[in-house]
């Protein structure tokens, strides 16, 4: 089953629903988000380890965090298949640093190319790494 769709539809629905601002706890939006991909994963044979230290808040769009968490996972994922790595790991990391919530995002899958590093805010910029 491809789930890149049926990811897209869900946060299409939610964001359609909630453009409002709102308090929101970043570890929910993250084990949320990545429930969704985490079957596929395993089937690639791609471990995501979640290190969550408290219980980071934030103000926004929580749907949106969430989209923005499932294309970087999803953009890893591609990376991880292009290039045929083995051992492919992910690490996602929240924590609150003052005042404010951080969230980070490792792989093992090799960087983004230099040429685009300047580039990666871009809106149009190809969802790869």
């Amino acid at each position: 089953m491809h789930h890149t769709g049926f990811i897209r539809d869900v946060f299409r629905d939610f964001m359609l629903l909630n453009r409002e601002r709102l308090a929101f706890g970043v570890n929910q939006v993250i084990t949320k988000s990545i429930s969704l991909i985490n079957e596929d994963f395993k089937n690639k044979n791609i471990d995501i380890d979640i290190v969550f230290s408290g219980d980071p808040q934030a103000n926004g769009h929580p749907n949106e965090h969430g989209q923005v968490l499932l294309n970087l996972l999803m953009n890893a994922k591609d990376a991880f298949m292009e290039r045929s790595v083995s051992n492919a790991r992910i690490r996602v990391r929240s924590w609150t640093e003052n005042g404010r919530a951080v969230v980070t995002i490792t792989d093992n899958a090799g960087g983004i190319d230099k040429e685009n590093l300047d580039k990666i805010f871009d809106a149009y910029l190809p969802p790869k790494h």
